[in-house]
């Protein structure tokens, strides 16, 4: 056996350590509760009705929300502790996965989320410092919440790094204090002492003093300052925890807050606005945000106007976006984004405009946007799979969810998206038989139309395959659990809450891999063009496929969905073979 250098580093430790380590019965009570939490756009921290908080790099709003929870917390921890030691702190947040890597001190799950808590635990080492997470409701969690989305953009500017230094180098000069003090600008060391390997933040800064991001694998990024006393007294690095009035309004748009810059140019009121901004669903807006970020900087470097660059440098930047390895679908849904903020001259929108056209042409030419899949799973591999499986009532609840998710696809051909938005006031229960309405805005919903209701009916066949049976013990089993959530589909481990559409994905996708399909070709969504195609080939007629399905078009189903079922022999092995 090889073992990797993490496993070895745990080995080396344990060698060293067996006869010290221990555990204590009980560190009693916390003496300092920090509460705190992370949205896509900063992070915030309260504790003892002071507050604190600040935006993400770009590169760290990217990251998934279970990793920028856990840098929430650690921000939170080097602003409030930094200066403590002996102490047990209760961290308080709201997001289930954060508390279990803080408390099981790191996880097997995301190597990325294991090397933060490993990073917080370490910091904590260091100072004596013993922590414990708890989870607090999002709606009770409102201050962390609103100071990790209220700051001031003004703050976080910073001088030219390459200008700055040579006019530095110029002058034959070298600072000894950084007053750029936030941790995403910070430029030099915070003092001399930082020779000792003490932080790179600086405690000047009026918001956060030393609360710098820790890279992975840099342990001595996470040290405290050592700033004169006089300084750290002189800049307080939080506020009350009361909100202020006095910050001026963010000025500086990025992604979607840049298409409502530019309906500046019409003269609409605010609650005009608003409803032309709810008009981008959230998957678009998501995308579009992306794309209108790059933009932004691609104009700030290159110097241009945002919203009249004018045809060719709009181009330009398509091109800049092929060049840098998008597929046709990255360019075309670039070239969407940027045609709700750019004017031209000429009348056109930017989308539409010719030379535009024939440039996406062209990227089509160069890379072709071809069908994930010529061939799908075949349906038959996995309900062969399925009866294999215990009844629904011998079940665990984990096992249950992912099975009655995979039921729910085959039956009815649903993205996971619509599988987990049903909801339970939307499910009547019938002789027999299931109805189920979908109250919920869906892909394929658009004015006056809307799917039809969906009748899950029973299978005598066989009991593990039948989606009523399931759906039934599943109700019953999280009767309990389930709170005011009328959402079906819950989290199978504490505290319960209602799951995304990609835990549904992720249910789905782990009952094929166990039904043996190569979830490496395969993802969940394949279920739909799967099932699709085989009540197709078993002769169920169009109609009633498109019915269910929500399609409006025949060809929707003919050229994104309906797909032969794989076969392990090839084109010569059936010329070959007898009949």
């Amino acid at each position: 056996m090889v073992l990797s250098t993490a496993a070895r580093l745990e080995l080396d430790w344990w060698i060293n350590n067996i006869t010290s380590a221990y555990q204590v019965i009980s560190h009693g009570q916390p003496s300092i509760q920090i509460t705190t939490d992370a949205s896509l756009r900063g992070w915030g921290a309260e504790c003892e009705g002071v507050s604190t908080g600040g935006p993400w790099a770009l590169e760290e709003a990217q990251q998934h929300i279970n990793r920028l929870e856990l840098l929430a917390s650690f921000l939170g921890l080097k602003a409030f502790a930094r200066e403590r030691s002996n102490v047990h702190i209760r961290l308080r947040l709201d997001n289930t996965t954060a508390v279990s890597v803080i408390n099981h001190m790191g996880t097997s799950h995301s190597q990325a989320c294991n090397t933060i808590g490993k990073n917080i635990w370490e910091w904590c080492i260091d100072r004596h410092i013993w922590i414990s997470a708890a989870y607090l409701p999002g709606k009770l969690n409102t201050t962390a919440d609103a100071e990790s989305r209220n700051f001031d953009v003004h703050l976080e500017w910073m001088l030219d790094n390459n200008i700055l230094r040579e006019s530095l180098k110029t002058l034959h000069f070298e600072p000894e204090i950084d007053l750029f003090a936030s941790r995403l600008n910070n430029q030099f060391p915070s003092s001399k002492q930082n020779v000792q390997r003490k932080s790179g933040g600086n405690s000047s800064h009026s918001r956060l003093a030393h609360s710098e991001l820790v890279s992975e694998g840099n342990a001595d990024a996470a040290e405290t300052s050592s700033a004169p006393e006089s300084t750290k007294k002189s800049a307080s690095p939080t506020r009350s925890a009361k909100p202020s009035t006095s910050f001026t309004p963010q000025t500086q748009s990025t992604g979607v807050p840049l298409i409502r810059e530019a309906l500046n140019q019409y003269n609409l009121s605010e609650n005009a606005k608003n409803i032309l901004m709810a008009s981008w669903r959230t998957g678009t807006t998501k995308q579009y945000k992306t794309y209108l970020t790059k933009w932004q900087s691609h104009c700030k470097v290159n110097g241009l106007d945002i919203f009249k660059p004018g045809l060719e440098k709009a181009i330009d930047f398509l091109s800049y976006l092929f060049q840098e390895g998008l597929s046709y679908s990255g360019v075309n849904t670039a070239r969407s984004a940027l045609s709700t903020i750019l004017g031209l001259e000429d009348g056109f929108k930017f989308g539409e405009h010719p030379l535009v056209c024939r440039f996406m042409k062209g990227v089509f030419e160069l890379k072709p946007a071809l069908p994930k899949y010529k061939e799908v799973w075949q349906v038959s591999t996995v309900l062969d799979y399925l009866k294999t499986t215990k009844p629904a009532s011998q079940l665990n609840l984990k096992n249950l969810s992912q099975k009655l998710a995979m039921l729910l696809c085959l039956t009815t051909a649903q993205r996971c998206q619509t599988i987990h938005l049903i909801d339970i006031n939307g499910l009547q229960a019938l002789q027999g038989k299931f109805r189920l309405t979908i109250t919920h805005k869906l892909k394929q919903t658009k004015p006056g139309r809307h799917i039809d209701p969906i009748e899950l009916m029973e299978f005598k066949g066989d009991e593990k395959l039948c989606v009523v049976e399931h759906l039934k013990e599943y109700l019953k089993r999280t009767q309990q659990l389930r709170g005011e959530h009328t959402q079906l589909f819950l989290s199978f481990i504490k505290p319960y809450h209602p799951v995304t559409k990609d835990s549904i994905s992720r249910w789905v996708k782990s009952v094929l891999q166990q039904a043996g399909v190569d979830v490496t070709k395969y993802t969940a969504h394949s279920s739909r063009a799967a099932t699709t195609s085989h009540t197709k080939r078993k002769g169920l007629s169009l109609q009633d496929i498109m019915k269910t399905t929500g399609w409006t078009s025949a060809t929707t189903f003919e050229k994104f969905y309906h797909k032969p079922a794989e076969t392990s022999k090839t084109f010569g092995q059936t010329v070959m073979s007898e009949d």
